[in-house]
């Protein structure tokens, strides 16, 4: 899209006058017509002659656009303000098919722009999403050392082969495999895995602690036992004077067991919304961590599922 306006004919005209009959050089002129750069003058001067005696534009070379400015900017609007779904197939019809799809792709090319995968969150009802404002409202008012007596808490299972940093490539997909240039992948299943849990603060954090499950529980699985025993263990070195606790809203979490323990040792609980794990800056990490453990040992994404790996699974993750 052009930056300015093309000059008209009798604006070309004015200049040419202002040169060869005033004999005004580019300077003079521009310091008359500032809004056109010298560069511009001295063009139009020089090209004069090839222009005619009605100095109009001569033809473009090259093919002419397919679309038309006004088409250019119907979808320039529809992809950023009506629609931003809205199919190729569809947009294409919008403009009666004035082009082709490839001459779409060039189009949002020169305008920096691309379709991306939409992203999934969990649907938040009205209920929710007032819980979400709320907090906001209770804690806008914070100040930085306030936010530094934070302890935030979370867990995460971490699995062999689960989590590996996407690999990108140059060759084109069609000659991948005739190039071996392929990532290969294990088969569907469920492979060894762990639970982990962590806690940080300002300049204070635990390490990864690996949960082992209940073994009184019905499935062996991770209870409320299990965290209050973790929370024996570290929450006092990680929680300072006056501070606040926020920590998972999982039934383990939630239950008497660990409540009680928590108001035994007189530690303030933040309340936290539901649905809103992007409140919480230990979510960010679990990523890097696991992205990192296999920069560190490659041979976990193929390893078999065995309790050595799983030893080196954990082993990995500490040390990421």
């Amino acid at each position: 899209m052009p930056l300015r306006k093309e000059l008209t004919p009798g604006m070309r005209d004015r200049i040419c006058e202002l040169s060869t009959t005033l004999h005004y050089g580019p300077k003079r002129i521009h310091t008359l017509y500032p809004e056109w750069p010298i560069s511009t003058i001295k063009s139009i001067i020089k090209r004069e002659a090839s222009r005619g005696a009605k100095n109009e534009s001569r033809p473009r070379s090259g093919r002419p656009r397919a679309l038309t400015e006004e088409q250019r900017d119907h979808i320039y609007d529809v992809t950023n303000h009506i629609n931003p779904q809205i199919k190729m197939r569809d947009l294409l019809y919008s403009i009666d098919d004035a082009c082709k799809k490839r001459s779409l792709q060039y189009l949002y090319r020169e305008m920096n722009k691309r379709k991306w995968r939409q992203r999934n969150r969990p649907k938040i009802t009205q209920a929710y999403a007032d819980a979400r404002l709320a907090w906001a409202i209770e804690h806008q008012t914070y100040s930085l050392i306030d936010w530094h007596k934070v302890s935030w808490s979370d867990e995460c299972t971490i699995e062999r082969g689960k989590g590996v940093k996407l690999v990108w490539t140059f060759t084109r997909p069609c000659d991948q495999i005739l190039l071996k240039d392929i990532h290969p992948i294990r088969g569907s299943g469920k492979s060894v895995r762990k639970m982990l849990w962590a806690a940080f603060g300002s300049n204070r954090r635990t390490g990864l602690i690996p949960l082992d499950g209940d073994p009184e529980a019905p499935r062996g699985g991770v209870t409320s036992w299990v965290i209050r025993e973790v929370y024996r263990a570290f929450l006092p070195d990680i929680m300072v004077e006056g501070g606040e606790f926020m920590h998972d809203r999982a039934g383990p979490h939630r239950g008497h067991i660990v409540l009680d323990f928590l108001r035994q040792l007189d530690i303030k609980v933040m309340k936290w919304p539901p649905y809103s794990p992007d409140l919480n800056p230990i979510e960010n990490l679990w990523a890097l961590v696991k992205a990192e453990i296999y920069r560190l040992y490659p041979e976990l994404e193929t390893a078999p599922d065995t309790e050595a790996t799983l030893d080196l699974l954990v082993q990995a993750a500490q040390e990421a």
